[in-house]
């Protein structure tokens, strides 16, 4: 258990020593008495371990935003549907003369004739109103910005999306670990230690 403590706060120091002081990894091989080897190893050992840490975070954070959009998306709806209201009834009332059904024997029908009254007729029109466009942008908005966060608005970007299909595809830990790793050997090469 000691010499895994041990082993951690070494590997600890020297991400520090390579990342906050900018040291070779010849240098911190030789402040620290150990071999250039173990110093790459270690590197590669603490980027794998940021990276992990990292994805964890990222992932936790695409949670809780697409979390907070899906609400908001819930939101605009429900006010999209409140802004259309109920239906709109407008009633109009006017007079006419008032007519009373009378059978003709003649004709062998019923007839309507006016009475010399006037009534009072009532006309409804009913209107569905459409609602306020804003609460549609917005869920639309938020629907979109959840497609980013979860990568459905655009296909994986790699070089040869860009017209270079010969250059190879890049990744996090060839960025963190692997490139810094190969510089360090050509200074080395060169002559030179940073």
């Amino acid at each position: 258990m000691k010499a895994v403590r041990k082993l951690l706060a070494r590997r600890r120091e020297v991400w520090r020593m390579r990342v906050h002081e900018h040291k070779t990894q010849v240098a911190i091989a030789d402040d620290l008495g150990i071999t250039r080897r173990q110093v790459e190893k270690d590197l590669k050992w603490m980027a794998a371990i940021i990276v992990d840490d990292l994805k964890a975070e990222v992932r936790q954070t695409k949670i809780e935003q697409v979390s907070e959009l899906r609400h908001i998306v819930s939101e605009a709806m429900t006010q999209w549907e409140a802004s259309k209201g109920t239906k709109k009834v407008v009633t109009r009332h006017t007079t006419e003369p008032a007519k009373q059904k009378v059978y003709n024997p003649e004709t062998g029908q019923t007839e309507e004739i006016e009475t010399g009254n006037t009534q009072i007729v009532t006309i409804q029109h009913v209107t569905q109103l459409l609602g306020s466009i804003k609460f549609l942008t917005e869920a639309r908005e938020a629907m979109a910005d959840i497609r980013k966060i979860l990568g459905a608005d655009a296909p994986l970007l790699t070089a040869a999306l860009h017209g270079f299909s010969d250059l190879p595809q890049i990744t996090i830990r060839e960025v963190v670990v692997e490139i810094p790793a190969t510089v360090d050997a050509e200074i080395i090469e060169e002559g030179g230690d940073g």
